[in-house]
């Protein structure tokens, strides 16, 4: 069989890192190992089954850099489905629809939705006259049809995004507490 090992998380995408988390908490060290290299690879359990130990073994220690953490840097701007788009900067700018949207998400499981959560923080953008990007305002059913090609990005651009908006929603909690405080 011929094998092509990801190199690092950039390899990885968030469709392979949702059904990696789907795995149950508590196989043992080679029943881990043999799904986590079948979705990696894309191959039938039975197809990496056949793996010698010689090979696996080689295998563990080609993929050791997964126990690392993934980069957290987030990438503003992406393309999805040849649309070039921007990463929402601001909380307080989220529609309610959105928010509505993203509260449904969360609720049903995070990282479950990634792909849908982050179809709604990504907008399509226009570039006024000073060059200044403007985000599209968030419209439910595009966003809706684009989730599922969210889940073929590499999951560092994933994990930065969800980084970023995290540390920005905490900001803005903080300010929140921090102006009412002073009522």
């Amino acid at each position: 069989m011929n094998i092509t090992l990801p190199d690092d998380w950039s390899e990885i995408t968030l469709g392979q890192w949702q059904e990696m988390k789907t795995l149950p908490q508590d196989p043992t060290e080679l029943e881990r190992t043999l799904e986590v290299v079948s979705i990696i690879l894309d191959k039938s359990d039975d197809e990496i089954g056949s793996l010698s130990e010689a090979e696996m073994n080689g295998i563990k220690r080609h993929l050791s850099w997964m126990n690392e953490p993934m980069p957290a840097d987030p990438q503003f701007d992406i393309t999805v489905c040849d649309t070039n788009l921007s990463l929402m900067t601001s909380v307080g700018d989220i529609e309610s629809g959105a928010w509505a949207d993203l509260e449904r998400c969360v609720s049903d499981g995070a990282e479950e939705n990634l792909h849908k959560i982050l179809s709604i923080l990504y907008r399509r953008y226009t570039v006024d006259q000073y060059g200044d990007k403007v985000l599209k305002l968030y419209e439910s059913g595009e966003a809706k049809s684009r989730a599922s090609q969210f889940k073929k990005l590499p999951i560092a651009v994933v994990n930065g995004a969800s980084v970023f908006f995290l540390m920005a929603g905490f900001h803005s909690a903080r300010l929140s507490l921090r102006s009412s405080s002073l009522d």
